[in-house]
This record gives C-alpha cells, structure tokens and sequence, in this order.
C-alpha cells in the first residue's frame, strides 16, 4: 500500500535530510586519498609518495543520484609504532562506525598482505564496496583473491590517475544509499523522522485492521474505531483529520445499533 511504501521510504529520507556518509579505508598507499580528491572534483586531501602522510580524517562532500554524501579518507590502517600514526588509525576506526557505507580501497597492482587482512578485520560486518585502485597499472589481484577477504561486498576497479571506474563508484553509493536511480526522486514523498514513520505504520495498522474486520463482518463499531485510529496516526502528522470526523461520517453512512 501506499503507507507502507512510505515507511519504506524513512531510512532514503532520514539520510537525505540528516546526510549520508561513506569512508574511505585501506593500508598506507593504496590511493584513498587521490580517490577522495578525484571523487570531489578538486584537491582536498594531501598526495605524496609517503606512506602514513593522512593522519586526521578528511572529509568533501559530493553530489549522488539521490542525494549529497560526505565521504571521509583516513589513514591508513596497519601495524606500527609511531604514537601519531596509531591516533590516525583509533579516528580511521571511529569513522567506520559512523559512516553508512564503507569503501575499502586494495591496491590492485599489489599482492594482498597483512595490513589489507587488518583492513578488512576493521570494516567487519558492515556494508562494503571495495575498490581495487590502479587499474591503469598492471593487474596483481584475481577476483577470487579479494572475494577471500571481503566475501560479501561489491567489486568495482577504478583509477584515482584516469577516472576509470568512478561513475560506477557513485552509482553504487546511490543505489546502495538512496535506493538508486528508480527510488528516491525528486517527486517522491518521503519520511525522514522517526515519529511520523511510526505514525504511518501506526496508520497503516489501523487500515489493515479495518479492512479485516470488513471481510470477517466483525461489528461496525469496532471498525469504526480501527478507522478512527488510523485517521488520529495520520492527523498527528498533518493536523487535517480528527477521529471525530471520521466518526461522523461512520455514523451517517452506517446504522449502528444501540
């Protein structure tokens, strides 16, 4: 029914209004930072050959089929000592937790190793896509290799240094945030607060019930109340219905008995 497909809608809407976030994880060097700045348009996080050099998490926002997103790169995960580098990593987990997708970055001209295991123990069971950057290099990574270590998520082989793969990385994000291209457009209705989801399904419950009551010819009254239930969930939203009109009308139309 209609009410349904509009409490299906709150978890598009809540992240349209309250802001999606995806984070961009990996070892040292695999190119998430040239990814953030390629994804953004423009330079908003340092590049250099050196590994280690993102130590704070850094944030752009850019626009998806469904919505703006931030995304987040961070530094990179894997064992060290310097003091710095573990703070870099203690904020690269926080920022997974927060974010609703994740973006695991490999290296695809690399062989697979102990950080990108540690890598991939860090985004655990959360949503995952994961791309194998570098594909303008010479391939190192079988897709079976990296469906090893990230059994559940979406694969897509892009380049930060040509822009391969890129739109399909957006695409994702939208499909998997906003419920893509066919759901979520600008004429749709949408919820975004928990309490007027809750209003409608309280609604749609009260409908449902009604509806039962008039195929198993349970008395009138009853039904009136399920209507008049439905119509207080809806008006607690716009404020147009009471449960006295609807009511009223019951009365009118029905012979109720005493």
């Amino acid at each position: 029914t209609e009410l349904d497909r509009l409490v299906a809608s709150f978890e598009r809407g809540r992240l349209r209004y309250e802001g999606a976030r995806a984070v961009l994880v990996g070892k040292p060097n695999v190119g998430k930072s040239s990814l953030l700045n390629a994804l953004a348009g423009r330079e908003r996080a340092i590049v250099t050959p050196i590994a280690g050099t993102t130590r704070d998490v850094v944030e752009a926002t850019i626009a998806l089929p469904g919505g703006a997103m931030v995304v987040a790169d961070t530094a990179g995960i894997r064992d060290t000592r310097d003091p710095v580098e573990q703070a870099g990593t203690e904020r690269a987990y926080a920022a997974i937790g927060d974010a609703h997708c994740v973006l695991a970055v490999l290296d695809g001209a690399a062989a697979l190793d102990d950080d990108d295991l540690r890598v991939a123990s860090a985004v655990g069971e959360r949503a995952v896509i994961v791309l194998v950057n570098k594909s303008d290099l010479q391939c190192q990574l079988s897709e079976s290799e990296i469906v090893g270590v990230f059994p559940r998520a979406k694969l897509i082989r892009v380049s930060a240094v040509t822009r391969e793969g890129l739109d399909a990385v957006e695409s994702a994000l939208g499909a998997a945030l906003f419920g893509g291209e066919d759901e979520g457009g600008d004429g749709e209705v949408t919820l975004f607060r928990a309490r007027h989801r809750d209003a409608v399904r309280l609604a749609s419950d009260g409908l449902a019930r009604a509806e039962s009551g008039l195929r198993e010819r349970v008395p009138t009254e009853l039904i009136a109340s399920d209507l008049a239930a439905a119509a207080d969930a809806l008006g607690s939203i716009t404020g147009e219905i009471s449960s006295e009109d609807v009511l009223d009308r019951v009365f009118a139309e029905f012979c109720l008995g005493k």
